[in-house]
């Protein structure tokens, strides 16, 4: 059971971390929360551990710490922590995981070396990898069990973070990312920033250069999150001229979209039954025309016809095994026309009835 008390600490007998898993203050923010003291006062102390000859080092509180000695203050209230340095370490990894004024990349590498506390010493991207993997594993058909590493991982995300894992996969893929970018955007305003996924997904472009010329784009063109991942995506499977013509700087983008999203309607109970009613409807049509015996005989043609086109595209490389003639030497005896031909043909009769059906129109 470790030992918690309160003291009243000199300022100076106190220092960082040195490992402190937040990696940026920013001046501004010190100062707000320097005059926000000012006015109301110390809510909530820091809290320090003894590291010996009267000194104190941060465990969590280090922006209270710059704030107040920006307040000048000679002593400040402290709640002193019997604890090792492990301890230390995961109690402040863990208070900045939950911070919400940090970005997801610093968030990231706070998770990536609370693992590493753990033991589990591996690359941010390869965690985010796995964790995808366990992710998966309970979203579809469980093909093999977690292994001994998978589960201490997932122990980790449920029992010392408490996060879901689709967020934690996030902020480690973001810290994965160039780190040009994050100096980039931790020097722009919060509201300027580019959203969390979409650092997330950079960080999928393993060329660092590209990363950053891709991130250059989607600053400039200033896209909304979806279409941004679009242009990504895009990118990653553009071949190498095409890449360089959408990268071009002053070159505006159009993203198609590739998709049909759902629309939520709201209707009233009267306008859901009469809606369903007509669907009722619809279908008693269609099935009445569907079981007509011309419209039977017309379909049985056309998925022939179909097939005999997709026998086509599948039999190039189809020979005989004794004498090497080619596939067009199969055929029908029937009427004593080969594959080849019945190809030909059934394309021709599907142009027709695709002509007359624009006719019709």
């Amino acid at each position: 059971m470790e030992e918690i008390k309160m003291e009243l600490i000199d300022i100076d007998k106190i220092s960082p971390n040195p490992s402190q898993p937040r990696q940026y203050f920013d001046r501004e923010s010190i100062e707000e929360l320097a005059n926000s003291i000012k006015q109301f006062g110390l809510i909530n102390p820091i809290r320090v551990r003894p590291i010996g000859n009267g000194n104190y080092q941060i465990i969590t509180g280090e922006r209270r710490w710059r704030a107040l000695k920006l307040l000048k203050w000679k002593k400040i209230p402290a709640i002193v922590e019997e604890v090792d340095e492990k301890t230390q370490s995961a109690k402040s990894l863990i208070e900045n995981i939950h911070r919400e004024d940090l970005e997801a990349f610093e968030k990231g590498k706070h998770i990536h070396d609370l693992f590493k506390l753990y033991g589990i010493e591996m690359s941010a991207k390869e965690l985010a990898g796995i964790l995808n993997s366990i992710r998966h594993y309970y979203q579809e058909h469980r093909t093999r069990p977690l292994n001994r590493t998978e589960k201490e991982i997932e122990r980790i995300c449920k029992e010392v973070i408490g996060k879901p894992l689709r967020t934690i996969i996030t902020w480690l893929e973001a810290y994965s990312a160039s780190p040009e970018i994050k100096r980039e955007e931790i020097k722009k305003p919060k509201e300027e920033r580019l959203p969390d996924d979409i650092i997330a997904r950079l960080s999928t472009i393993d060329d660092e250069e590209l990363q950053k010329r891709v991130y250059e784009k989607l600053v400039e063109l200033k896209l909304p999150s979806e279409e941004a991942s679009k242009f990504i995506t895009k990118i990653k499977k553009a071949p190498e001229e095409v890449r360089e013509e959408m990268l071009t700087p002053g070159l505006k983008i159009i993203i198609e979209e590739e998709e049909v999203k759902p629309v939520k309607v709201e209707l009233t109970p009267e306008e859901a039954e009469e809606l369903r009613k007509k669907i009722e409807e619809i279908e008693e049509e269609a099935k009445e025309i569907l079981s007509k015996p011309e419209v039977k005989e017309r379909g049985k043609w056309l998925r022939n016809w179909e097939n005999h086109v997709r026998i086509g595209n599948y039999l190039e490389n189809i020979f005989c095994p004794i004498c090497g003639a080619g596939w067009e030497n199969f055929g029908w005896i029937c009427h004593n026309i080969n594959i080849k031909e019945a190809v030909e043909l059934s394309k021709k009769k599907l142009e027709e009835l695709k002509g007359g059906e624009n006719e019709g129109r």
